[in-house]
């Protein structure tokens, strides 16, 4: 009796392997291709922590901002989120959505919990680059003030 049941669950350990086993694989693929393609762009550039980005780049009403939107990509993305610039597209350059497709939204409920404003209107109808996601955050904080 209890051969059978360890027989079955390894059967079925077995077809769940097999199932998800090729979309591992694909995701697998397609985050080393994002990878790939953001070190080609970052190639030569300096690291910089999320206050030094802001300061870097960004006047000092959108520093703060900034500062958090960096935070934020820093978990979603998979490329090294200390070498990124205002200029920089989030999904061509940044691969963002490109994985998993999800990203996109959770970047938008990111926003929407800490700033009270949801920013996934930018991405239909352009590939939005860092700077226009934190002048349109600043820009809706600013306005909820």
């Amino acid at each position: 009796m209890y051969w059978i049941s360890v027989v079955g669950l390894v059967a079925v350990i077995g077809l769940a392997v097999a199932a998800v086993g090729p979309s591992i694989v694909r995701m697998s693929r397609r985050s080393s291709a994002v990878k790939r393609r953001a070190a080609e762009v970052m190639n030569g550039r300096t690291r910089r922590s999320s206050q030094e980005f802001a300061r870097a780049f960004f006047p000092d009403c959108q520093q703060d901002c900034a500062r958090r939107v960096h935070d934020i990509l820093r978990r979603l993305l998979i490329v090294d989120v200390a070498r990124i610039q205002p200029e920089d597209r989030l999904v061509a350059d940044l691969g963002l959505g490109q994985v998993d497709g999800l990203e996109p939204e959770h970047l938008s409920c990111d926003c929407e919990q800490r700033f009270g404003v949801p920013v996934l209107s930018l991405f239909s109808s352009q590939d939005p680059t860092v700077r226009q996601l934190v002048e349109c955050v600043a820009e809706a904080a600013r306005e909820r003030s």
